[in-house]
């Protein structure tokens, strides 16, 4: 009697172990790792707990200024590579293209930066600088841009792109942003290589 009742209970924990098993036999044996969020996975190689993984994530702060100078608000976020971005990486990086689509060379990935809203944008035209200040092995860039505003509009995007129009990455602002004409916004993007 007692054990045709806990017959499915031991049914169940046998279940539960043999997927729980599985799904550590699978991770074990196939080295997967998910990539974290804001981060490019080009290259892995998992080999005797030996990574050769190479990420680049991007660190947002857009600082909203008033006509007089006075700031009235600060955005923090991070960004997302687009597609073309990470083709133009593995293309440029292996030597394979020096044209990679939508770009057309390999260089000049963020030479603009956007800021945008339904139907409008405002760009400026981005200074970069390598990190850390005065590096001999760098660890990644800085694009800033100043963007003066002609328009009461609330700015819900951003993007780095270059001199063509090809979006690099892509930043979604929420909550948007309202500005008015007059007011102008400062973005950084730190892209850190690791």
């Amino acid at each position: 009697m007692v054990r045709s009742k806990l017959a499915p209970v031991f049914a169940i924990l046998l279940a539960l172990t043999l997927f729980f098993s599985g799904m550590l036999t699978y991770k074990l044996l196939s080295g997967r790792t998910a990539a974290l969020p804001g981060q490019l996975a080009v290259l892995r190689h998992t080999s005797a707990g030996q990574s050769d993984r190479v990420g680049i994530q991007g660190r947002v702060l857009i600082q909203a200024y008033h006509a007089n100078g006075a700031l009235f608000t600060t955005w923090k976020g991070h960004n997302a590579l687009t597609v073309t971005a990470i083709n133009a990486i593995a293309g440029c990086a292996s030597g394979l293209t020096t044209a990679p689509i939508g770009f057309g060379a390999c260089s000049s990935w963020t030479a603009w930066i956007k800021v945008t809203a339904p139907n409008i944008f405002f760009a400026g035209q981005a200074t970069n600088t390598l990190n850390p200040t005065g590096c001999a092995l760098c660890t990644g860039w800085q694009s800033t841009a100043t963007i003066a505003i002609p328009d009461s509009i609330a700015l819900g995007q951003a993007f780095a792109e270059d001199a063509s129009g090809t979006h690099f990455d892509e930043v979604s602002i929420s909550p948007a942003i309202a500005v008015n004409p007059g007011d102008r916004v400062v973005v950084t993007i730190t892209f850190t290589v690791s």
